[in-house]
């Protein structure tokens, strides 16, 4: 399936996800975890950083609430885990021009790799908050 269709589909899910509904539901789903990190760990992010913003940007909302999607993520072997979202941050932290060097940003690239860092911080925050029971 081509890239663009994957990412409307991520798209979907994430807007989906929104909801408390939806996300309840879906994060009880083991086969979306299994999913998630299975393609986390095979995607190239560097070529596909769009894509993958839009994939941690959906498990994120799963772990926002009191859902089982943040449990599910917890019993996954830590150090890999944590290695993979540390590889994830380092590709976005890499910069290859200086700020005097501006008009040569690949402003596309530029603004890929600021979503992709956004995503990801705000998925780490989501796992580090603790939800509130009702």
């Amino acid at each position: 399936m081509p890239n663009d269709h994957v990412f409307t589909i991520l798209v979907l899910l994430e807007n989906a996800s929104l909801s408390e509904v939806v996300r309840a539901t879906l994060s009880e789903m083991t086969k979306i975890k299994d999913l998630f990190m299975i393609v986390i760990r095979s995607i190239n992010v560097t070529e596909n950083m769009k894509l993958v913003s839009s994939l941690i940007q959906f498990v994120s909302n799963l772990c926002y609430g009191t859902g089982k999607f943040r449990k599910m993520l917890s019993q996954e072997p830590p150090v890999e885990f944590l290695t993979t979202l540390v590889s994830i941050l380092e590709i976005t932290s890499q910069t290859k021009l200086s700020n005097e060097d501006k008009s040569k940003i690949d402003w596309d690239l530029e603004g890929k790799r600021s979503l992709l860092k956004g995503a990801t911080l705000g998925f780490i925050g989501n796992l580090c908050v603790e939800p509130k029971l009702r």
